[in-house]
């Protein structure tokens, strides 16, 4: 009897997942009202359907609500919710908690916001929500984490906001097009990183990127094209990207981006009409592609990626920018000295209008950022266990800061007597940065 009692206590103490029951592993398609609300009859006891799900799959459909659906815990596959005239929401899967493929929202006339969805905390692949024209914002995913695929949001003429994606962390991809009245990107606060593409571009009424100003880390091609947009203010955590094209015929200057310090692909800044300057990307000393400024009708000078490191650069190109006569940057002058790829200058203005050109005004500049060592020493260099720093005048070093080719810090010193250990570091090419009377100077070191 002491053990009966036991048996029952322990099974009434067992999590109810335990008890879960799986099933059609081929998938399953609601084609009307009759199928949802006989679905607990027809497979008792299934909380998880291990293939996809298709909920209005034809049109017109009956459906009016999911109520059959309210013990569905998991669907292994792809839940595709399309066609709807009559669903107004999806109220019936609150039980939901994940989706091992695709959420596909998409043709939906009839539902008005995405109520039911509100335990659902991980989709494993693409959430695509499109074409859903009374929708006005994300309100019902308010525990959702993670997307492994992208989130693609487009041609949604109702959508006013990202609210309600708030928990949001990660995802596979993010594509904003087509959101007419979408003034920011506020709902995504949480969100750090991004595993592939960002493409923002045809919101008229995007002013800002304010919303993503917890985004670190974007793996692939980061391209911004709204016509709206008059600076990247939103980016403030940004510190690297797989690539970055800013095609924004608005913007005015790229303040936003001031911790970006790593960009692995390409960094394309162009047809910008009211550029005024690239002084936000100051901190930026990686780039793993080409370099390519081109078309930007006001830009003057170049100042602001004299820090990329000239070895990182796959190609140059400087073209099309009418105004454009200072090109004589560290990074431009240290590539032309030895490039290591195709170089494209011309049809800027006077000073920068060719190769020689630029090669010349390097030689004859006396721009501080072009020739550090004025003020700065460091050796020996290459180097092997320690760092010595000399800096001109003996002015008091507050800081010093080594970054590796990718942009990372892998070594921060606040108290300097001399010399710093960097013996633990890895054999390759460095950037030193130095902090002196509150100012900045940078210099590549090699570490053998």
């Amino acid at each position: 009897m002491k053990n009966l009692f036991l048996v029952v206590l322990v099974s009434l103490s067992l999590p109810s997942f335990l008890f879960s029951q799986s099933c059609l592993p081929e998938g399953i398609i609601f084609y009307n009202q009759a199928q949802i609300d006989s679905f607990k009859i027809d497979y008792d006891d299934c909380t998880e359907i291990e293939g996809d799900v298709s909920i209005g799959h034809e049109y017109p459909t009956d459906i009016t609500n999911l109520d059959g659906l309210n013990e569905l815990t998991a669907i292994g596959g792809n839940l595709d919710i399309n066609s709807h005239v009559l669903l107004t929401n999806l109220v019936g899967l609150e039980e939901l908690v994940s989706i091992g493929g695709d959420l596909i929202i998409y043709d939906n006339e009839s539902i008005i916001n995405l109520s039911g969805l509100n335990g659902l905390t991980t989709i494993g692949g693409e959430f695509a929500f499109r074409e859903n024209p009374n929708i006005n914002n994300f309100s019902g995913l308010d525990a959702l984490t993670s997307i492994g695929g992208r989130l693609d949001i487009g041609h949604s003429p109702s959508l006013t906001s990202l609210i309600g994606l708030e928990s949001l962390t990660s995802t596979g991809g993010l594509s904003v097009n087509y959101a007419h009245f979408i003034s920011d990107l506020t709902g995504l606060n949480s969100l750090t990183y991004v595993g592939g593409y960002i493409g923002i571009s045809s919101c008229d009424a995007l002013t800002s990127l304010t919303g993503l100003n917890s985004l670190a880390t974007v793996t692939d091609n980061f391209n911004i094209n709204s016509e709206g947009i008059a600076s990247l203010s939103g980016l403030e955590g940004l510190t690297s990207a797989g690539g970055l094209g800013v095609l924004n015929l608005a913007i005015t200057s790229l303040s936003g981006l001031e911790s970006l310090t790593s960009i692995s692909g390409i960094l394309y800044v162009g047809g910008c009409d009211l550029l005024t300057t690239l002084s936000a990307l100051d901190s930026l000393v990686y780039v793993g592609g080409e370099l390519r400024i081109g078309g930007n009708t006001i830009l003057t000078s170049l100042s602001g990626i004299d820090n990329i490191g000239y070895q990182s650069i796959t190609t140059l190109n400087i073209t099309g920018n009418p105004a454009l006569s200072t090109c004589e940057v560290k990074s431009v002058c240290d590539y032309l000295a030895a490039p290591g790829g195709n170089v494209f200058l011309f049809s800027n203005y006077d000073g920068c209008n060719s190769p020689e050109e630029v090669e010349a005004a390097c030689n004859n500049s006396s721009i501080e950022t072009i020739n550090n060592k004025n003020e700065l020493f460091l050796y020996p260099n290459p180097a092997k266990n320690r760092l010595f720093i000399q800096v001109k005048n003996e002015e008091s070093v507050s800081e010093v800061v080594i970054y590796n080719q990718l942009g990372k810090v892998v070594s921060k010193e606040n108290s300097v007597m001399g010399f710093i250990d960097i013996s633990k570091l890895n054999k390759g090419m460095y950037v030193v940065e130095i902090e002196i009377n509150s100012r900045k100077l940078r210099e590549k070191l090699i570490i053998e």
